[in-house]
């Protein structure tokens, strides 16, 4: 579904999600520098996508530059605005400080019986 309500309709004929990815490596890059990552999501019905990729081309994107932001790098936009009152919180891990599995089945065959 596409944010606004509507239909998101895949390109493919499959029903996972599809994402399309350029990963272009400049040979004057510093290898200590993260890359730049630049984002453009595209919702709607199968027909608006295809009229869009024949139309425009990668300089025509209007991509948005996504901030790296440590230690997640969400990949995607989103609004930071209030992060530093999100890292005055806790975290889970210091919450529970015993930590489980759940319930592991290891010898099922004499374990369980019907």
């Amino acid at each position: 579904m596409a944010p606004d309500g509507g239909k998101d309709e895949n390109v493919f004929d499959i029903q996972q999600g599809v994402s399309i990815n350029f990963l272009i490596k400049k040979r004057d890059s510093k290898l200590d520098k993260l890359a730049d990552v630049f984002h453009f999501d595209l919702y709607g019905k199968r027909q608006i996508k295809y009229d869009f990729l024949i139309n425009y081309s990668l300089s025509s994107v209007s991509f948005v530059k996504v901030p790296n932001m440590e230690p997640n790098y969400f990949m995607t936009q989103k609004d930071f605005r209030a992060i530093k009152t999100y890292d005055k919180g806790f975290s889970i891990n210091d919450f529970f400080q015993i930590n489980s599995a759940g319930i592991v089945t290891a010898r099922d065959e004499f374990t369980i019986q019907f």
